[in-house]
């Protein structure tokens, strides 16, 4: 009986150990993920057809050395299965013991197994597909298809040409006239045309800015080209000097004076009213009658 509890106080042991060593490594791989550890961002490995399981094994193998657990197979193997989820996770639980506990066959294992789970035609057809974004930044781009072409293992024109392929007009055609004879030259020319084309394409804010200025500027010039204009005009300065002599207003003549237009306008109003006593008709008196001029 004492043997039995014994055992049994030591499985509760290791159970707590090995709780304690799951915490510890998801902690870790928080502050990894975070980027104060190592500088490693690992992300959660699924086993989906658009998943590169070399570079994220890649990642997990950079990690493991810098922890310092090669020699530690349960604490490699713990790691693994925080980052695992879905179809890898499951494929994780269905090893066996012995598997789990040697560090190469289990990466060994993952690399067989998520390389040949999906066709080679289906990935090629997605590098195929592949074009860069409107709004697609060119360094993720470029980094995307090497990825690609380095998990099908293409060769460097093949590499090449699948990059030339997928850019923007604009720059493919760019790329194109360098004749580019590596893949490494064609990514220079890329960037070299997107370099040109961000100089010469200012943002839609600094244009807006730019023809507020021009505005501003020939709105200013045109008033001091007005103002020199009325001062050395001596049309405008008689007018704007000269004083009426009948309302002694300044701005207009004597005979430009609306008050004595009025004046003028209502004079003759009155003469044509006026009616001769003589001929009977208006517009004049007796005095002025044209049946006068005879006698």
């Amino acid at each position: 009986m004492a043997t039995g509890g014994k055992e049994t106080s030591e499985s509760a042991g290791e159970n707590i150990n090995m709780e304690e060593l799951i915490n510890g490594l998801s902690q870790a791989l928080r502050k990894s993920s975070s980027g104060g550890n190592a500088n490693i961002s690992i992300e959660t490995f699924r086993g989906n057809p658009e998943d590169d399981a070399n570079k994220w094994l890649e990642k997990i193998e950079a990690w493991v050395a810098f922890n310092g657990w090669t020699n530690e197979p349960e604490k490699v193997a713990s790691a693994l299965r925080l980052k695992l989820d879905g179809a890898a996770l499951s494929w994780f639980r269905g090893l066996s013991s012995a598997i789990v506990g040697n560090t190469a066959t289990l990466f060994d294992k993952f690399r067989h197994y998520f390389n040949t789970l999906h066709p080679t035609w289906m990935l090629e057809q997605q590098l195929y597909d592949r074009t860069m974004g409107s709004e697609e930044n060119l360094e993720s781009y470029i980094t995307d298809v090497e990825a690609r072409c380095k998990r099908l293992n293409k060769a460097e024109q093949e590499k090449t040409t699948a990059f030339i392929r997928g850019l923007n007009p604009s720059l493919r055609m760019f790329v194109i006239q360098k004749n580019p004879g590596s893949f490494r030259e064609a990514v220079q020319s890329a960037r070299l045309a997107k370099e040109s084309m961000t100089m010469s394409n200012p943002t839609q804010t600094e244009v807006m800015r730019s023809i507020e200025q021009q505005g501003k500027a020939i709105a200013d010039l045109t008033t001091v080209l007005c103002q020199m204009k009325d001062r050395n005009d001596p049309s405008v300065k008689r007018t704007r000097d000269v004083k009426c002599q009948l309302c002694s207003k300044n701005g207009h003549e004597a005979q430009e004076c609306r008050q004595f237009s009025v004046s003028r306008r209502e004079d003759k109003n009155r003469d044509r009213n006026k009616q001769c006593f003589k001929c009977l008709t208006y517009g004049h008196i007796a005095r002025n009658c044209p049946g006068n001029q005879g006698k």
